[in-house]
């Protein structure tokens, strides 16, 4: 069995996508779910961000995925 993850996909070349024949796309986090990732990243550290602070933080890491994050 081999795992494989890339976050550039489409660079795959002919021979790696044969061999790899099953693929699983997951998408990137939505809104709710980067909120999450950003609350608990944050749960444990001194700040001074209310969830307005949070919110634009949500809005500005649009198109991140959970390992940007």
């Amino acid at each position: 069995m081999v795992l494989a993850a890339t976050n550039r996909p489409q660079d795959l070349d002919e021979a790696a996508l044969r061999r790899l024949t099953r693929r699983i796309y997951i998408p990137l986090p939505d809104d709710e779910a980067r909120k999450a990732i950003i609350s608990g990243k944050l749960k444990n550290v001194n700040n001074n961000l209310g969830d307005g602070g949070i919110q634009s933080v949500v809005e500005l890491s649009e198109g991140y995925s959970c390992a940007d994050m």
